[in-house]
């Protein structure tokens, strides 16, 4: 099976994360939704 990858991709959320104290999950979560394929 073929990976396909999207060109791209509007932003339906941008999430920091300042209350998680752990060094592992550190950075902002964003959900995207492909263009073409429609992939979340």
């Amino acid at each position: 099976m073929e990976k396909k990858y999207e060109e791209y991709a509007y932003v339906l959320d941008f999430f920091t994360r300042l209350g998680d104290r752990r060094p592992y999950r550190g950075g902002p979560i964003i959900q995207l939704l492909g263009e073409e394929y429609f992939t979340l």
